[in-house]
C-alpha cells in the first residue's frame, strides 16, 4: 500500500501528463499501472483526482481573471466619473468667470503674444450650452415635450373645459 505522499506525487505526475503530455487516458492508465505496479482502476482514480485538480485550478484562474476584470472596470468607471466631474467643474468656472485662460494674440508687429484673460461672453455662452447638452437639458428632435402632462385631465363640464384651456394656453 502506498503512503499519502506517494499518492500525492503520483496524482501530480498524472496531472502534469494530462496538462502537457501526449496521449489519451487509456495510454496513461496502461503506462502508469505498469510503472507503479498497481491496478488500472487505481490509476483511473488518480486520473479522476488529477482532472478535478486541473478543473479547480482553472476555476481559480477564471475567478482571478474575473476579479481583475471587475477591478479594471471599477477603476475605469471611477476615472470616467472623475473626468466628468472635473469637466463640469471647469465649465462652471468658465460660466462664473473664474477661469483665467491664456490666449495667443498678435501685437502691432504681427508677432504672437500670450495674454491671460477672463472668459469672453462667447466663451460663457458656449460653456452654458455645453453644460446643458452634457446634462441632457435640451429636448432632442422628436422627443416628447416635457411640459406635456403625462396623464389626461378629465373634464366634467364646460366651465372646467374653459379653465383647462386657459391654463394650457398661458404665455
Amino acid at each position: 500500500m502506498s503512503t499519502q505522499k506517494e499518492i500525492a506525487l503520483r496524482i501530480n505526475e498524472v496531472k502534469l501528463r494530462l496538462e502537457h503530455g501526449p496521449g489519451n487516458v487509456d495510454e496513461l492508465v496502461t503506462e502508469f499501472s505498469a510503472k507503479w505496479e498497481i491496478s488500472p482502476r487505481t490509476v483511473e482514480r488518480y486520473v479522476a483526482y488529477a482532472k478535478d485538480t486541473i478543473r479547480d485550478e482553472l476555476k481559480m484562474g477564471d475567478s482571478i481573471l474575473e476579479e481583475a476584470r471587475n477591478e479594471l472596470i471599477t477603476e475605469e468607471m471611477r476615472n470616467s466619473i472623475l473626468s466628468t466631474i472635473e469637466l463640469d467643474a471647469r465649465l462652471c468656472a468658465i460660466i462664473e468667470g473664474k477661469l483665467i485662460a491664456e490666449k495667443i494674440v498678435r501685437n502691432k508687429d504681427g508677432n504672437p503674444t500670450r495674454i491671460s484673460c477672463l472668459p469672453s461672453h462667447r466663451d460663457i455662452i458656449y460653456a452654458i450650452d455645453k453644460l446643458y447638452r452634457r446634462r441632457g437639458s435640451y429636448r432632442k428632435p422628436g422627443e416628447k415635450d416635457l411640459a406635456t402632462p403625462i396623464f389626461n385631465i378629465v373634464v366634467h363640464n364646460e366651465e372646467e373645459a374653459n379653465v383647462l384651456y386657459k391654463i394650457k394656453n398661458q404665455p
